[in-house]
C-alpha cells in the first residue's frame, strides 16, 4: 500500500481516502487531508496509488517521497484486548483546543506527536447484550451526534460550554497555551490506578504492574499497551491472513522515543513456537519496530540481561519530564484538562447510549456518576460544575437532533452524581464514568485511559440517512 502526506508545505498531515457525497464527483474517492476542516487540502484518486508497493516510511519525517510523489499513511484501526474480561475497548483520537491553540496548530507551532500524545484515548466498557438493537430512528440519531463529537481530531468546544468554563477559571484571554502546556499535562497526568488488569500469566501483570512504573514513571500506562493486535501494527498483507487475531504482549510506544517498542514475555510455551515468534519479530521489524524478548524467569527475578536491555532503552525518558510551570501555567492546564474531559464525558455517554445502558426516549431515568472530582486537579464546586455543563450541553444536542428526527422525548433531564456522594441512587440506568478506574457496584463502568499511539487512529461512524 502506498502511503502519501498532504501536499500543503505547511500541513504535511497524512491524508485519508475518502468518497465525495454530492456535485459532479458524487461516488468518486479522492484523497483528503486528515486534519480537515484545519486543512481543506484534497487530491485526486489514482489508481497507481493503490496497485503500489508498500514502502518503509519514517511519519515523523517531513520529506518522505517516493518518485516526486508525496506518499499517503493511512489511518490504522487500533484493536487491543479491554482491560476486563467481558469488556470491549474502543480507542479514540479526538481532543479539544481553544481558538488560540488552533491558530498556532494551524502554523505548525506544535509538535505533531505530542497533539497525537494529547488526543488519543480508549473508553473500556461491558459488552453489548447480543440481542439488543437501537430503533433505527434513534440509531440514526446516535450516528448523527458521533459525527459532531467527533468531527476532527482536533476541534472545537461547543461555544457555549466553552463560555461557561471559561468563566469557571476566569480566564478572559487564553494566549499563553504552548507546547510546553501540552507536554506538561502528557507528562504529569496519569488517572490511570487500575489494579486488577486481566493478564495471561503473573509475569506479564509483574512486568505492567510492578517493573514498568520503574523503568519509566508514574505516567506508564498512557504509554504502555498490553495486547494489540498484529494487525493494528503491520502494513496489510498476505502475511497477516495466516495470524488471525494475534497479539503482541506489549506495545511501548512515547512521543520523546526513537523506537516503536514490542515486548514479548518468553515462558516455556514459546520454545515450541520459537520458528512462528522468530517471524512475527522479523514481520514487526520490517515494519520498523524493535522486539524485546523478556524470559519469564527474569521477570521474576526482578533482574537480568534482557530486562537490562528493556530499561536502557526507556528508561531516560524520565529525565525529559516537564515538571515545573509557572502559575499561569497551571490555570492553562487546568482549562487544556477540564476542555477535554467534558469532550470524553460527552462521548463516553453516547457510547452508554449506543451500547443500551439507557432508555433513550427517557433521559430522565438516566443517572451518570463520575470521579473527576479526585483526579486531584479541580475542587470539588468546580468538579460539580465541570460535570453539570458538560451533561446540559450533552443533553442540548440530544434533543436537538431527535427533535430533527421527530423523536418525541419524555419530560425530565438526567441526573448526574460525583462518586464521592455517600448517597448513591444505583438503578437500571446509572453509569460511572471513571477516569480513575473506580467501580460502582450495580452500575455499568465506563473506564477512560488517556493512550500514545505513533500511528494516527482510524475511527468509523454508522452511515447516517437525513431526518
Amino acid at each position: 500500500m502506498t502511503e502519501v502526506y498532504c501536499p500543503n508545505p505547511n500541513c504535511e498531515a497524512p491524508m485519508v481516502l475518502r468518497t465525495a457525497r454530492r456535485g459532479p464527483n458524487a461516488g468518486k474517492q479522492f484523497y483528503g487531508c486528515s486534519r480537515y476542516p484545519l486543512c481543506k487540502e484534497t487530491r485526486p484518486y489514482d489508481e497507481t496509488y493503490a496497485s503500489a508497493s508498500s514502502e518503509k516510511i519514517n511519519f515523523k519525517s517531513k520529506s518522505n517521497f517516493i518518485d516526486d510523489k508525496k506518499v499517503l499513511v493511512f489511518p490504522r484501526m487500533l484493536i487491543a484486548r479491554s482491560k476486563l474480561q467481558s469488556f470491549q475497548a474502543r480507542f479514540f483520537q479526538t481532543c479539544i483546543v481553544p481558538e488560540n491553540l488552533m491558530e498556532k496548530i494551524r502554523n505548525d507551532e506544535i509538535n505533531e506527536e505530542l497533539l497525537k500524545a494529547f488526543s488519543q484515548w480508549r473508553v473500556d466498557f461491558p459488552l453489548v447484550d447480543g440481542n439488543f438493537l437501537l430503533p433505527e430512528k434513534e440509531s440514526h440519531v446516535i450516528s448523527v451526534m458521533e459525527k459532531i463529537l467527533t468531527r476532527g481530531r482536533i476541534t472545537y468546544l461547543s461555544p457555549k460550554l466553552e463560555k461557561n468554563l471559561v468563566s469557571l477559571f476566569n480566564k478572559k484571554q487564553l494566549n499563553n497555551i504552548t507546547s510546553d502546556t501540552i507536554r506538561f499535562i502528557i507528562s504529569n497526568t496519569n488517572h490511570d490506578c487500575f489494579s486488577h488488569q486481566w493478564f495471561d500469566s503473573n509475569e506479564e501483570k509483574k512486568l505492567f504492574m510492578e517493573l514498568l512504573p520503574i523503568f519509566l514513571g508514574n505516567t506508564y500506562k498512557r504509554f504502555v499497551i498490553p495486547k494489540v493486535e498484529l494487525s493494528s501494527l503491520v502494513q496489510p498483507g498476505s502475511m497477516l491472513d495466516s495470524l488471525g487475531n494475534q497479539k503482541v504482549d506489549f506495545c511501548i510506544f512515547h512521543p520523546g522515543l526513537d523506537e516503536k517498542i514490542i515486548v514479548e514475555v518468553d515462558g516455556d510455551q514459546n520454545r515450541e513456537h520459537k520458528n512462528a515468534d522468530n517471524s512475527r519479530d522479523q514481520m514487526l521489524q520490517e515494519n520498523g519496530y524493535s522486539v524485546v524478548r523478556i524470559p519469564a524467569l527474569e521477570i521474576q527475578n526482578g533482574t537480568g540481561r534482557q530486562l537490562s536491555i528493556l530499561q536502557n532503552k526507556i528508561s531516560h525518558l524520565q529525565d525529559n519530564i516537564e515538571k515545573q510551570i509557572n502559575s499561569e501555567g497551571i490555570d492553562n492546564v487546568k482549562f487544556m484538562i477540564a476542555i477535554n474531559i467534558t469532550h470524553k464525558i460527552q462521548i463516553t455517554i453516547l457510547q452508554a447510549l449506543q451500547s443500551g445502558c439507557f432508555l433513550s426516549k427517557d433521559p430522565a431515568s438516566w443517572t451518570i456518576f463520575s470521579d473527576i472530582e479526585q483526579l486531584g486537579i479541580f475542587s470539588g464546586d468546580e468538579s460539580i460544575f465541570l460535570f453539570e455543563k458538560s451533561l446540559l450541553d450533552f443533553f442540548e444536542l440530544y434533543k436537538n437532533v431527535c427533535d430533527l428526527y421527530r423523536i418525541n422525548l419524555n419530560d425530565g433531564i438526567p441526573a448526574f452524581k460525583l462518586s464521592s456522594d455517600d448517597e448513591k441512587k444505583i438503578n437500571n440506568f446509572s453509569i460511572n464514568i471513571s477516569f480513575l478506574n473506580h467501580k460502582i457496584n450495580g452500575a455499568k463502568n465506563f473506564y477512560i485511559q488517556d493512550i500514545y499511539f505513533p500511528h494516527d487512529i482510524a475511527f468509523t461512524t454508522q452511515p447516517t440517512p437525513p431526518p
